[in-house]
């Protein structure tokens, strides 16, 4: 005769028979994958400045300080501004965004 088991609903054994347990797949879609890519180009450039992506680092500044009047320690914001972006003229790239990435800045940890 049968080894009798008994289990309540929350916890119920099975034998696997054929062998080990083997998990689904995540994702319903064999062979999915997450693949980034960069955001595509807007456009309409951003507002209110535009694309400031080439804009030479002393007009960002300058737009730096425009924002900053008002607010708190408006010197701080803009010394930050200049020396962030006097280190980003000196690394490899044509817009500012290859800047930063030469720069090592956009790496996890940074």
């Amino acid at each position: 005769m049968a080894e009798t088991q008994t289990f309540t609903a929350r916890n119920r054994r099975v034998d696997y028979q054929d062998g080990p347990f083997i998990p689904a797949p995540v994702s319903r879609f064999a062979g999915a994958e997450l693949k980034a890519a960069p955001a595509p180009v807007p456009s309409t450039p951003p507002r209110p400045f535009g694309d400031l992506s080439t804009t030479p680092a002393s007009e960002i500044v300058r737009i730096a300080e425009l924002e900053t009047k008002g607010r708190p320690n408006p010197g701080r914001r803009r010394h930050a501004v200049q020396r962030t972006f006097a280190f980003l003229e000196k690394t490899p790239g044509t817009t500012w965004q290859e800047r930063w990435e030469a720069s090592g800045f956009n790496s996890e940890g940074a």
